[in-house]
């Protein structure tokens, strides 16, 4: 332990930390290849649910304008066939092995946040006990 003397003054509480818009450049804090293996009391992200998944691309659709074709059934589907079309350019791009989801993850839906509330569900995950 640090002894402080009396006469030097404490140190200035930092700032709570600024909102953060959710953004692809974000960088995370989680990886799983740098997780230690042995360490108590760490937890271990659990895989995001296939019904989470498919929320967050219909959230995610809402926000595109796409042409309908012709021959599609309805607008939502060639929304839907139009992730394809995404699916395929991201495949062309290099890799990146540094790549990692977001840090904080809901348990309830177990998708990936930035916060303790979830985006995609609204739970707000309990403070973890330190």
């Amino acid at each position: 332990t640090t002894v402080v003397p009396l006469s030097q003054p404490a140190a200035p509480t930092p700032p709570p930390p600024a909102m953060v818009m959710i953004s692809e450049n974000s960088q995370s804090e989680f990886s799983f290849t740098t997780q230690p293996k042995s360490a108590p009391n760490i937890y271990v992200p659990r895989p995001t649910v296939m019904r989470a998944k498919a929320l967050m691309l219909r959230m995610l659709i809402k926000r595109w304008t796409v042409q309908r074709l012709p021959d599609s059934c309805c607008h939502f589907h060639t929304a839907v066939a139009s992730i394809g079309e995404v699916l395929e350019t991201l495949f062309e791009e290099p890799c990146n092995p540094l790549y990692s989801p977001f840090s904080e993850q809901c348990r309830r839906c177990f998708c990936m946040n930035q916060t303790p509330k979830c985006v995609v569900c609204g739970h707000v995950n309990p403070m973890e006990a330190e």
